[in-house]
């Protein structure tokens, strides 16, 4: 189930959250009315990992994430690549059964974002 975890806040930026499970990781930004103005859904965290970004205003992306320890001589910092087709009715699914105990504005609000992206595939 995600559960939520303290995040560092930045002045002058907007609040950020995280909820984090065995499969998902979600970074959600809100402005000052507590509206959600982006959105990060990691998934997969276990196997190959990618990330499914919402910004209020634009489209979806859709990453692979490369955790940069492909060589162990030179840690690097992850990045995300682009990557194909994302896998919407599961990750939907799935995100319905593990987010049923995160603020139901906030679970709405992904699950109908989710559809949306569904729908179009």
């Amino acid at each position: 189930m995600l559960k939520e975890y303290p995040t560092r806040q930045h002045k002058g930026e907007l609040k950020r959250r995280w909820f984090s499970s065995i499969y998902f990781d979600l970074i959600i930004w809100q402005n000052d009315l507590s509206e959600i103005t982006k959105f990060q859904l990691c998934y997969d965290k276990l196997g190959k990992e990618r990330a499914l970004t919402w910004t209020e205003g634009r489209d979806f992306d859709h990453n692979f994430i490369d955790d940069g320890e492909a060589t162990p001589l030179r840690n690097e910092s992850p990045v995300l690549l682009a990557d194909g087709l994302f896998p919407a009715k599961e990750v939907l699914n799935k995100f319905i059964t593990d987010s049923g105990v995160i603020e139901q504005q906030i679970r709405s609000f992904i699950i109908e974002k989710l559809n949306q992206k569904t729908a179009v595939q």
